[in-house]
């Protein structure tokens, strides 16, 4: 019987992290990766190096606001609330709900009534898909389209979108594209349905300097807050280039605010005191003992990215598809076991790493002719490569049986070569 290396000693670096949730309004949704966000965007881009995003210093105007009101001014027409409908399945792989066998008693005994145009399974039920909401800022438009910046977890899984550019009428919406592992998405509507639908008063954000930010300063969070249109709440920054998690999720270098930051705030406005939008409001710090802890990402940390979604539909984030640890043995007895390396703890299906034939347990000691020792040198030799490119990941596989009478018992140790093509991170919805 085969199992894992498990008899062999593990150095496994795990990282835990507090309850923080997104401000998006739906029903049990959510995603995200680690991403550094000061490595990103680092310091604000010259306005004529950025063909789509305009910067306080393209317009030549700055003053401070008299008033909060006029703030909110400044950017409530650049402000958009977005309402979502996610995807669903059924466990037979049809639209659907894993909740659907429970219809027919709720119907009788609860009187519910399921609309006739939902999804239905694989049975003939009908289900009504989960439905979402947050918010996004104008960025940019053309002749024919208006482009939207959002949170990526806004839109992951969703089957359709639509969007109110004045908080009154709701028009469809398009995935440009996103960037999972920066929790950056772009969406674009069109002009001609927005003037087909009546809309006519929209605007395009301006954006500022997010590392000018002092702690303390004065900002306001924009957005669909509870997905019931656009409201604004006051804050100032609490702290600068904080981390935080959300489930897998590891931000770096984000701004801190007590500004409310409600469910459907995500993708929303945070600004400052000049109507400038200094970052995109993305999470909160929900716990029982903790008030006023919420998360932005920083103007300068999107921009860079923004402008690469537009050109490209993504951004290029290459990713092998496994999730791994430090690998730490001593030798004794194994001559032909490696002392240090990654072992592949599991591997994402549809990733280049399934497509190569990684298995759980494998022991990855280079890549690329370069030498693994640790997660952290295999990481920076993914980053070296691009999405598309040719890939060789030399690994030793062990194989394990278990004994009654002697336990784990090594039976091989097998070198390979691996070879296939690095993946792009996000693969995105389409809407």
């Amino acid at each position: 019987m085969k199992e894992k290396s498990g008899f062999f000693k593990r150095f496994i670096g795990v990282l835990t992290a507090g309850a923080v949730i997104f401000g998006v309004y739906c029903l049990g949704f959510g995603a995200g990766n680690g991403y550094d966000l000061k490595e990103a965007g680092g310091k604000l881009r010259a306005a004529e190096d950025l063909k789509y995003m305009q910067l306080s210093a393209a317009t030549g105007e700055r003053s401070l606001l008299d008033s909060y009101s006029d703030v909110y001014e400044a950017v409530r027409d650049a402000v958009v609330s977005i309402n979502v409908t996610f995807q669903v399945t059924t466990s037979s792989g049809s639209s659907g709900s894993g909740f659907d066998s429970m219809i027919p008693w709720f119907n009788e005994n609860f009187g519910f009534s399921i609309p006739e145009d939902s999804i239905p399974d694989s049975r003939g039920y009908q289900i009504e898909p989960p439905q979402g909401a947050g918010s996004g800022i104008i960025f940019h438009e053309d002749e024919e389209n208006v482009y939207i910046v959002t949170n990526y977890h806004v839109v992951d899984g969703v089957a359709s979108c639509q969007v109110s550019l004045d908080d009154e009428i709701m028009v469809p919406a398009h995935y440009i594209g996103g960037d999972e592992a920066s929790d950056i998405a772009v969406l674009s509507v069109s002009k001609a349905d927005a003037a087909e639908a009546g809309v006519e008063v929209y605007a395009v954000a301006v954006f500022g300097d997010s590392d000018a930010m002092e702690i303390g300063d004065q900002v306001m969070a924009v957005g669909n807050a509870n997905g019931s249109g656009k409201s604004a709440s006051l804050g100032i920054v609490s702290a600068k280039e904080r981390t935080f998690s959300i489930g897998d999720a590891n931000y770096i270098a984000a701004i801190q605010t007590d500004a409310a930051i409600n469910k459907g705030n995500s993708g929303g406005a945070l600004v400052n005191m000049y109507g400038e939008v200094i970052g995109i409001n993305a999470a909160k710090l929900s716990a029982t003992t903790v008030e006023g802890v919420g998360y932005a990402i920083p103007s300068n940390g999107f921009m860079d990215i923004v402008e690469d979604i537009v050109e490209d539909g993504e951004v290029d984030r290459p990713f092998l598809g496994i999730e791994g640890t430090n690998w730490l043995f001593n030798g004794e007895g194994y001559p032909d076991v490696p002392e240090t390396g990654v072992e592949v703890v599991s591997v994402i299906e549809g990733s280049a790493a399934e497509e190569m034939g990684l298995e759980e347990g494998d022991i990855i000691v280079g890549f690329n002719g370069s030498p693994v020792t640790t997660m952290e040198e295999l990481q920076n030799l993914i980053k070296e490569t691009s999405a598309g490119d040719k890939a060789e990941v030399e690994i030793v596989r062990l194989t394990v049986s278990q004994s009654r009478r002697f336990g784990a018992v090594l039976n091989s140790v097998e070198a390979i070569t691996l070879t296939g093509t690095i993946k792009n991170m996000t693969q995105g919805p389409s809407f």
